[in-house]
């Protein structure tokens, strides 16, 4: 999480906050487009917050809370232009949509203690009341996106394949009814997606019997 879309260099979030900086608070994503294409972050952009009301997001006012997309290409600014005029015309909103699209500039990432924000602060006041509602919204839509095949390796065999949710936390849940701790010992685990994503554990919760797949 960070700043774009300003005029200020490395702002503070206290500069941000007055919205004299010209910022908007944004997140830059990094993607693979085999795994994700950039419609599809798109369409979670659009589908998880309210792109009708300006300089505004619920209580939050200013124009660091404006909806924004800042593209990298001409092909991303194309799709973007796109996606926003068919939502438009199909009226999935009760208004027109304001969000900006505009070319990036440049990113500055907000201080340390913003990052994970949500994960590290879960019974924050503004996080129980505000955000919370945007994340289970986020996972009622988008689920399926979420879960990824997984293979487990033991000694550089592998033992198990299963779904579960991207992230340390959902690899330590216990997956299904039937449940049972491995061993403590080194686990490979591998997304069957793509590169990239592999984590070791000390011990898992997975399902058995296990997949061939």
């Amino acid at each position: 999480s960070g700043y774009s879309g300003g005029r200020v260099p490395n702002p503070t979030y206290e500069q941000v906050s007055t919205g004299g900086t010209g910022h908007a608070e944004v997140i830059q994503i990094t993607f693979d487009p085999d795994v994700i294409t950039f419609p599809e972050l798109l369409e979670v952009f659009w589908k998880t917050h309210d792109p009708t009301t300006l300089n505004q997001q619920g209580p939050d006012v200013g124009t660091q809370y404006r909806s924004a997309v800042f593209y990298h290409s001409d092909q991303q600014r194309e799709l973007a232009e796109k996606y926003k005029e068919r939502l438009d015309e199909s009226g999935a909103f009760n208004a027109p949509i304001v969000t900006e699209i505009t070319k990036f500039q440049k990113f500055y990432p907000a201080e340390d203690y913003h990052q994970e924000y949500f994960a590290n602060n879960p019974y924050q006041g503004y996080c129980m009341a505000v955000v919370a509602p945007k994340v289970a919204k986020f996972r009622k839509h988008f689920i399926d996106k979420l879960k990824r095949k997984l293979h487990v390796y033991a000694a550089g065999k592998r033992i198990a394949t299963f779904e579960a949710e991207l992230g340390s936390k959902g690899l330590r849940q216990k997956l299904h009814s039937g449940a049972q701790a491995t061993p403590e010992g080194r686990y490979r685990v591998t997304d069957a997606r793509g590169p990239g994503r592999t984590k070791f554990y000390k011990a898992l919760l997975i399902d058995y019997p296990q997949s061939e797949d």
